[in-house]
C-alpha cells in the first residue's frame, strides 16, 4: 500500500513529554513528504498552536494544510486560508455549564485567538502557553452572540472529570461531540468537529482514497479519525481506548514512536 495521506496529532505524538520534535522523527516526515505524501499536523490546538509546532519542524513550505480545534477548523497553509469551520456559541457554553452545573471557574474556551477564563485555571495556562496566548480573564457567560467558540474545557482533577463525564446527559452527547485530548480535560466542541471529519473533508479536496490514509494518534480525541483511515496507528503511550481501535500499535513518543511507525509502514513501502 501507498500512502497519499497522513494525519498525525502533535501533543504525546509528533511531540515528545517535553514538547520536543527529535530529528530521527523530523527526518522520518521530512522524507515522507519528499516522497510524495501529504502530512497534515491534526490537533485539538489553535492555529497559533499548530503554526508553532510547524515552525518548529522547520518544513514550514511543504505542508498543505493543517487541522485545529480536534477537527474545528482546517486551515491551508501557504494564505491561512480557512477551509472549513465548525463553532459552538456563547448560548451553547451556558446551556452546558448550567445542564452540567458547574460554575465559570470550572471551564474556559477558545474562540481562533483567544484563551477566556474567568478565574485562574492551570489547565487553561498550559493551553495558553502551547498556543502562544494569553489568558483573557472575561466573564463568559456575557460574551456576545456572534462570538465563534470552538471549544469548551472543563478542567481539573483527572478523577472529577472522570465521573463528571459518565454523568452526561444523553441529550448533550446528541448536541455536542465530546472528547478528551488529556486526562485533566474533558472538551465539547461542534457536533461536526471532529478528526475524522477533518479526514474525510480532506481526503475530498485532495482526491485520495480513505485506504490511501493513515492516521496516528494517542488520545480519545484521535479515536475518530483512527477508526475512518485506511491505517489507525496507535503511540505506545495511547490510552486503551485508542490502543484498542487502532490497527499498528508503535512505540512511545519519547521512543521515536512516529519515526518508527512511519519507516515501517510508510517509507518501507
Amino acid at each position: 500500500m501507498r500512502y497519499k495521506l497522513m494525519l498525525i496529532d502533535c501533543d504525546r505524538t509528533l511531540l515528545n513529554d517535553e514538547g520536543q520534535i527529535t530529528e530521527r522523527t523530523r527526518k522520518a516526515i521530512k522524507k515522507a513528504l519528499r516522497n510524495g505524501v501529504k502530512v497534515v499536523f491534526a490537533s485539538g490546538r489553535a492555529p497559533s498552536g499548530v503554526e508553532n509546532v510547524i515552525r518548529a519542524i522547520a518544513l514550514e513550505g511543504l505542508f498543505d494544510y493543517y487541522v485545529c480545534f480536534n477537527g474545528g477548523m482546517i486551515v491551508r497553509s501557504k494564505d491561512k486560508r480557512i477551509i472549513s469551520e465548525h463553532v459552538i456559541t456563547v448560548n451553547d457554553v451556558n446551556h452546558l455549564a448550567n445542564t452540567i452545573r458547574c460554575t465559570p471557574k470550572d471551564y474556559y474556551v477558545l474562540t481562533s485567538n483567544r484563551l477566556i477564563c474567568q478565574r485562574d485555571n492551570l489547565q487553561a495556562s498550559i493551553e495558553a502557553k502551547k498556543n502562544s496566548m494569553n489568558v483573557a480573564h472575561e466573564d463568559i457567560r456575557q460574551l456576545g452572540d456572534d462570538e465563534k467558540i470552538f471549544k469548551m474545557v472543563f478542567a481539573g482533577e483527572q478523577g472529577m472529570l472522570d465521573k463528571l463525564e459518565q454523568e452526561i446527559p444523553e441529550g448533550l452527547r446528541k448536541k455536542y461531540n465530546v472528547t478528551r485530548s488529556e486526562p485533566n480535560n474533558l472538551e465539547f466542541v461542534s457536533l461536526h468537529a471532529s478528526k475524522g471529519y477533518a479526514l474525510l473533508s480532506l481526503i475530498d479536496l485532495l482526491h485520495v482514497s480513505i485506504s490511501e490514509t493513515i492516521c496516528v494518534g494517542d488520545s480519545e480525541n484521535d479515536i475518530s479519525m483512527l477508526k475512518l483511515a485506511g491505517t489507525g496507528v496507535a503511540m505506545g503511550n495511547a490510552c486503551e481506548k485508542v490502543k484498542d481501535i487502532a490497527d499498528y500499535v508503535t512505540d512511545s513518543n519519547n521512543n521515536d514512536g512516529l519515526a518508527k511507525a512511519i519507516e515501517t509502514l510508510v517509507l518501507s513501502k
